[in-house]
């Protein structure tokens, strides 16, 4: 008779995210609060959250988030309101 061998194997994986940006958070307006604070572009609040940016979007459409758009289009994040969540 022959004996079967059987060998396991466990693979772990570790996620790490390094945010560069060429340009830091800007300093806007922001609307809510009433004051000048540093507004991040999405990819950036959203790691900084610890979000995806689907939910990141979801929360600005729900007004859990402040932000403020150019007029290219472009939305930032208040980075107030993300500490404030």
């Amino acid at each position: 008779m022959r004996r079967i061998r059987r060998k396991r194997t466990t693979v772990e994986t570790h996620e790490v995210i390094t945010l560069h940006t060429s340009r830091p958070g800007m300093a806007l307006h922001c609307p809510e609060c009433s004051r000048v604070v540093r507004m991040l572009a999405p990819e950036e609040a959203a790691a900084l959250s610890g979000v995806s940016l689907r939910t990141l979007f979801r929360r600005i459409e729900s007004g859990e988030l402040h932000f403020a758009q150019t007029p290219e289009g472009q939305v930032y994040v208040c980075e107030h309101s993300i500490s404030q969540t």
